[in-house]
C-alpha cells in the first residue's frame, strides 16, 4: 500500500492506493523518470499541501494620516505577517483617499498565529533624502481574527507623518 497525491488536481487529497508494488523493484537505475528524479516535486507538494493545513487568519486596520495640520493623501499602506525566518507576507496593500483616511483588511493562512504590522511609507518632511520613510505599527493580537474576513479593525485614529517615530527606517523597495 501507497500513498499518492497530485498536486496539479484541485482539492486532491493523499490517497491510497492497494497494489502490488514489488515490479518497481525491476527498473533499471538511472532511468529518466524513475522514482527518485520525482523526490522535488512530491517534496514541493507535500510542502505546498502542509501550508494549506494552517488555519486562516485575518486582520483590519483603519486610520487617518495627516501632516502637520493637512490630510496626507495618497500615502502607500501595507499589512504584513512579520515572518522570522522568510520575508514578510504581504497580506493587503492600498492608499489614503483625499482626507488621509485609510481601510485595509487580509488574511494569512499559519500554523501559528500571524504577526501582523502595518507599514506606512511616506515624504513627508523628508527634504531630499533618498527613498522612504517607513513606519511600523505592530497590531495587538486582539485583533487578530479567524478566517478571511475581520470581525473587528484596529483603529488607530490619527498618525502624525511630521513625526520622527523610534524604530523609523527608509525603504527604496516597496
Amino acid at each position: 500500500m501507497w500513498l499518492s497525491y497530485d498536486p496539479c488536481t484541485p482539492n486532491s487529497s493523499l490517497t491510497p492506493h492497494c497494489k502490488d508494488a514489488s515490479h518497481y523493484h525491476t527498473l533499471p537505475t538511472g532511468v529518466e523518470g524513475s522514482y527518485a528524479s520525482h523526490i522535488p516535486s512530491c517534496l514541493a507538494a507535500l510542502i505546498q499541501r502542509a501550508s494549506a493545513l494552517g488555519r486562516t487568519q485575518s486582520v483590519g486596520v483603519r486610520g487617518t494620516l495627516m501632516c502637520h495640520d493637512h490630510p496626507a493623501a495618497n500615502i502607500k499602506v501595507k499589512i504584513f505577517d512579520e515572518e522570522k525566518l522568510s520575508p514578510d507576507e504581504l497580506m493587503a496593500s492600498g492608499k489614503s483617499d483625499g482626507s488621509g483616511k485609510f481601510e485595509l483588511s487580509g488574511h494569512a493562512d499559519e500554523f501559528t498565529s500571524i504577526e501582523p504590522k502595518l507599514n506606512v511609507y511616506h515624504d513627508y518632511d523628508d527634504g531630499i533624502k533618498p527613498c522612504q520613510r517607513k513606519i511600523t505599527v505592530y497590531i495587538p493580537d486582539s485583533y487578530i481574527c479567524s478566517g478571511e474576513q475581520p470581525k473587528k479593525f484596529f483603529d488607530f485614529g490619527n498618525l502624525q507623518l511630521a513625526a520622527k517615530f523610534s524604530g523609523e527606517t527608509r525603504d527604496c523597495l516597496n
